[in-house]
């Protein structure tokens, strides 16, 4: 299964490639194609394993039929987008504005009919894991990796019941922050494509940046859509610097991975749990050991700790286990 979403990742980034080729002017397919293939974002993202990719071609494929006054498909394209990343969420309101003052409800009515088809089920099966699975998750999700808001806390040495706090207003700041620059766009008008382009890519920049989870090959997102912006505009240098910055974040990134990096044996832990339990948690400790917090109040149960690490059991019946270093 690993194999099969690296495969269709692989392929997405070779589509998006051509689809980018199809948003520049002829002059300057040559320079998209060089600077996205060999986009230091685009290599840390493939040598994750992370399948973002599939989600990004839909949802720059969806730009490509806008472009082309092809609506449905175009909504349809970003639904698909939407269900695969919900990422894809930050881009949607401008586009849905850029539609309506066309007066193309073709494509709001796909969009959002795609996207009830797809979810009802599961609502109606159980509201509250949907609730909980897919809305709250990424809501509930700590700050990690390389976020500004993880490194106040180890720069500063915080308590957690300060950082707890300093957690939900950073949610409401970031929250705040995207719907002025929703107010922002709207005034300054989404009439023309190449405007609509621009106030996206500053947008998913803005919002990667501070968003409080932030791993560098979430900046991959961002790269096709100032490539398009910029060579519109016939500034190539603009995605030779986008390049550079985002190759500095990987090896920024990196080297804090590496730094934080344990080698810890996971021994004595089976007076606590069963042998399927511990199973899973020798696997999750080999594969993950980057740093991972867990918001306080949903530990139900700490399995084991000492000085070098801390594992805890959120959920009795899935097991879901969640393992971090001090």
């Amino acid at each position: 299964m690993k194999f099969l979403l690296k495969l269709l990742a692989t392929i997405a980034s070779i589509l998006i490639a051509y689809v980018l080729i199809k948003l520049v002017p002829k002059e300057y397919k040559i320079n998209v194609l060089e600077t996205w293939l060999w986009c230091p974002a685009l290599i840390g993202l493939m040598a994750s394993g992370q399948f973002d990719t599939i989600p990004i071609l839909f949802a720059i494929l969806s730009l490509y039929l806008l472009k082309q006054c092809r609506y449905k498909l175009s909504g349809l394209s970003l639904a698909i987008s939407t269900l695969l990343k919900q990422f894809t969420i930050l881009i949607v309101p401008p586009i849905i504005a850029y539609v309506s003052y066309r007066r193309k409800w073709n494509f709001i009515i796909t969009y959002l009919a795609t996207i009830l088809l797809i979810t009802t089920p599961f609502i109606l099966y159980n509201p509250k894991i949907f609730i909980d699975k897919v809305i709250m998750y990424h809501i509930n999700r700590p700050p990690c990796e390389i976020s500004l808001l993880h490194l106040v806390k180890i720069l500063n040495n915080i308590n957690e019941a300060t950082y707890n706090q300093l957690i939900c207003i950073w949610s409401y700041v970031y929250a705040t922050i995207y719907v002025i620059q929703i107010i922002l766009a709207l005034k300054h008008g989404l009439k023309n494509f190449n405007k609509l382009l621009t106030i996206l890519s500053i947008i998913l920049l803005t919002m990667i940046i501070i968003n409080k989870v932030l791993f560098q090959y979430y900046l991959v997102w961002f790269c096709p859509l100032i490539y398009i912006t910029s060579l519109n505009k016939g500034k190539r240098k603009i995605n030779y610097t986008t390049n550079t910055l985002t190759l500095l974040t990987e090896i920024q990134a990196t080297t804090y991975v590496l730094s934080t990096w344990n080698t810890t044996e996971i021994i004595n832990l089976g007076k606590h749990i069963d042998k399927p339990a511990l199973t899973i948690l020798h696997r999750l400790a080999t594969q993950f050991r980057n740093i991972i917090e867990v918001n306080p109040h949903l530990i139900l149960g700490t399995l084991f700790d000492n000085k070098h690490y801390n594992i805890y059991l959120l959920n009795n019946s899935t097991l879901e286990i969640i393992i971090f270093l001090n």
